[in-house]
């Protein structure tokens, strides 16, 4: 929004499509992007299930191991893939 900014640059700056940037820029423009509440984020609660249980305390296909799930208030956002072993050290 700024005046003379490039949106192809400030899309690569930040890694994202110029496409996007525009979208982005129009919803704005159209007061859609206004905050809803202008409290400061803060952390959230994270609950771990046990022996591979989900929250429910459902048991999970044994298929579902390397997978985290996050509920939300409107659905649940699932990764799968290799994230048993995140590279960390106790």
């Amino acid at each position: 929004m700024a005046p003379g900014a490039s949106v192809a640059r400030v899309a690569r700056a930040h890694g994202v499509n110029a496409n996007q940037v525009f979208a982005w820029r129009r919803q704005y423009q159209r007061g859609l992007l206004t905050p809803r509440n202008r409290a400061t984020p803060g952390l959230l609660a994270v609950r771990l299930a046990e022996g591979g249980a989900d929250p429910s305390g459902a048991q999970m296909p044994r298929s579902l191991s390397g997978v985290i799930q996050v509920e939300l208030p409107t659905g649940q956002l699932r990764l799968a893939g290799a994230v048993d072993n995140l590279g960390m050290t106790a």
